[in-house]
């Protein structure tokens, strides 16, 4: 029965962690749509009935419930319908680091850090406009004064520059 549960732990870890990444913005509330997957799994291995011929479309199916129960049990305050979004304003609810008191300097110290990767003063304004204050490419071109082809010139390089310093994100083609 171990080695039945380290092999369907194997399939289904894997498939619950993409599920739960692409659903959940919390690291905490990833992590127990995770486990609760996992303890589904441990579940049908010992009591409950045999698993389908297809155990990773199971592992799907299973942690996207998961992700939706781990959301409820947050409790529905933080969730507003799309429609009452503000336009570019920030999500309701705060930061997932609001109480994070050591995040203003960790965010600090990764600019810089940035800043020196890029070495080009504009693009890392670009950068930092782009992914600190959500704006587009537009509103940009209109705060640094440049032409937004400039703008989506300098995201490009950005990106190019990023996949350098870590080919472990390039997408395969």
């Amino acid at each position: 029965m171990e080695e039945q549960l380290a092999e369907v732990l194997a399939t289904v870890t894997p498939v619950a962690q993409r599920v739960a990444a692409r659903m959940l913005w919390d690291l905490h509330l990833r992590q127990d749509a995770v486990q609760e997957t996992q303890i589904a799994a441990y579940r049908m291995v010992v009591v409950g009935p045999p698993f389908p011929d297809r155990l990773s479309s199971w592992a799907v199916t299973v942690a996207v419930r998961k992700c939706i129960d781990v959301v409820r049990r947050q409790g529905s305050a933080n969730i507003v319908p799309m429609a009452d979004l503000p336009e570019g304003g920030p999500p309701p609810g705060g930061s997932p680091h609001e109480h994070d008191p050591t995040r203003d300097l960790q965010d600090e110290e990764l600019l810089e850090r940035l800043r020196v990767a890029l070495h080009h003063e504009r693009r890392f304004r670009v950068l930092k406009l782009w992914i600190c204050e959500d704006r587009n490419g537009r509103e940009i071109a209109e705060v640094l004064g440049i032409s937004e082809a400039t703008v989506s010139r300098d995201k490009g390089q950005i990106i190019q520059r990023f996949l350098e310093l870590h080919p472990e994100h390039r997408q395969e083609d």
